[in-house]
């Protein structure tokens, strides 16, 4: 992981003053007062994400419900996930909150991807280098930035260097930021009490944003969960909440019933890839 600590004041004022302005898509509070922050606190930061990537969850089964908006269309969903990080398995099986029937089950072993609807009696194949979860589900955002957050992990872009730390004093109370840049994104992590709170990745050349809010953590020893997600994308409109319940870290889990899915005959198969 290439680091390099420099400053550059005129993007990354523009990129906090995006940050400040998330939740409500105004102007920065008032009263804020931003100064850099030391490059030590700054290498300090990165390496509390680092300990918590580590600590991830070897498995954990959980259910989640999740409501949202995309192509202003409503929807609300429940499903349980079942998680292992080695070998990389994932199951969750959707079903919808009112009329409780299924929607779709999703299947991860290692870089294979499997997504059934059964109302359409489909099955696609994808990977994880080639998912687009806009094919799915609507929501434009890339799926290695909503799939670490999902296993416990905290995503950063690849390749980056730090533009820059900053800190926030505002009424009384205190936040930190690191500014991170790549070929193609530039994102931002906003920590409060020490763990990162908001993510906001920006896309250099569409300028299109996703942010997303990391709430309710849960500490289990140096594992960290947290047990609500707010995804939004300004540009569209789109959003999404997930929301954890009945979490059971490290469970014994078998990978081969994991990843098992089992299909009717006569369904349709489509490579994504």
């Amino acid at each position: 992981m290439k680091t390099n600590w420099l400053i550059g004041p005129r993007p990354l004022i523009l990129i906090l003053v995006f940050m400040l302005s998330c939740a409500t898509g105004g102007e920065p509070r008032g009263g804020t007062q931003l100064m850099q922050a030391a490059d030590e606190r700054s290498r300090t930061l990165l390496q509390k994400i680092e300990e918590i990537n580590a600590a991830s969850p070897a498995s954990y089964i959980a259910h989640i419900t999740s409501q949202g908006v995309s192509n202003r269309n409503k929807y609300n969903s429940t499903a349980e996930i079942l998680f292992m990080k080695s070998p990389r398995t994932m199951k969750a099986s959707f079903t919808d909150m009112v009329f409780r029937s299924p929607i779709t089950t999703f299947v991860q072993e290692d870089e294979n991807i499997k997504i059934y609807f059964p109302m359409d009696k489909v099955l696609y194949q994808d990977t994880a280098a080639t998912i687009s979860l806009k094919n799915y589900t609507g929501i434009d955002i890339e799926f290695r930035f909503l799939y670490p957050i999902l296993t416990g992990q905290i995503p950063l872009i690849t390749g980056f260097f730090v533009k820059s730390g900053l800190s926030e004093e505002a009424g009384g109370a205190s936040a930190e930021y690191i500014i991170l840049e790549n070929q193609g994104y530039y994102q931002t992590i906003a920590f409060s009490a020490g763990i990162p709170a908001k993510l906001l990745f920006v896309n250099k050349e569409s300028k299109d944003r996703v942010e997303l809010y990391l709430e309710n953590p849960l500490w289990q020893g140096a594992t960290l969960i947290y047990r609500e997600i707010r995804l939004v994308i300004p540009s569209t409109g789109e959003k999404l909440s997930i929301n954890f319940n009945d979490i059971t870290l490290n469970p014994a889990l078998d990978p081969a019933a994991v990843g098992s899915l089992q299909v009717p005959p006569g369904t349709k198969v489509i490579s994504m890839y």
